[in-house]
């Protein structure tokens, strides 16, 4: 398999621990990616950056490519694209966490037409969004249109979409890892009865998005922030100690 790879506890209280999120939006550009000339070359069936790895479907013939400067082809800045047809295109966390996709940079590969490009976010609670685009028409020579994804894609453990006809490449995704609970998110666990029952709380959050508690690793909640950035979840009938709560990539014990 060809592949590109660039970069890539709690304490126990008796109470309440509060913990702050610092997640900020980072953006994959495939800058490293960059040649000149006035051709293309292949990127590999695998791409990783910043933590995030795009992969494709099983038996695909082709592989990712890009264009290099001097191709007419070429949008202006460095792109991603799938060269085969009808193939997938997948992102996810390397760690495999949720996270927030906000937008995309997209324009057609071969001149200017208008392409389809629809994508799928598999939650990590379980279950889909959808999100459907078109490109403008204008090419290559155009440059790269900006598309911003629904609130509804926070939360997500896969990004993927089909290169459908007429073909399309992307750069500039821009993400947050975690889900999107937001930078001022603060989660609060309680035990209570000797550990047996466990309340977590997320304030401070975003609102009004969807959003996957977790104890110890395992147990899930999904439940909604409030207009307020509020949400909670609780466990009964848990082992006799201390336990782990997160949210987003919040991580509290009590």
């Amino acid at each position: 398999m060809n592949m590109v790879k660039v970069g890539s506890v709690g304490l126990a209280l008796l109470a309440f621990l509060w913990i702050g999120s610092s997640v900020a939006a980072q953006t994959i550009d495939f800058q490293v990616l960059e040649c000149s000339g006035a051709g293309g070359l292949d990127v590999g069936e695998v791409y990783e950056e910043d933590g995030f790895r795009f992969t494709k479907g099983p038996g695909e013939p082709h592989v990712y490519k890009r264009f290099c400067t001097g191709a007419p082809r070429y949008p202006g800045s460095t792109a991603l694209y799938n060269n085969t047809a009808n193939g997938q295109i997948i992102l996810a966390k390397i760690d495999g966490g949720a996270f927030t996709v906000t937008e995309i940079k997209a324009v057609a590969l071969n001149g200017p037409a208008a392409v389809p490009i629809n994508f799928v976010g598999t939650k990590s609670g379980g279950g889909e969004v959808r999100h459907g685009v078109v490109t403008d028409g204008r090419g290559p020579s155009g440059g790269l249109e900006t598309f911003v994804f629904p609130p509804d894609f926070n939360d997500v453990v896969k990004l993927e979409w089909v290169q459908e006809s007429g073909f399309h490449q992307f750069d500039d995704v821009v993400l947050e890892a975690g889900g999107g609970c937001g930078e001022k998110a603060k989660l609060k666990a309680k035990c209570k009865k000797g550990g047996t029952k466990v309340k977590g709380k997320l304030k401070k959050a975003n609102p009004n998005v969807a959003v996957t508690f977790r104890l110890d690793g395992g147990q899930e909640r999904p439940g909604q922030t409030d207009n307020k950035g509020k949400a909670k979840a609780s466990w009964k009938h848990q082992d006799p100690g201390g336990h782990t709560v997160t949210v987003c990539d919040l991580e509290t014990r009590c």
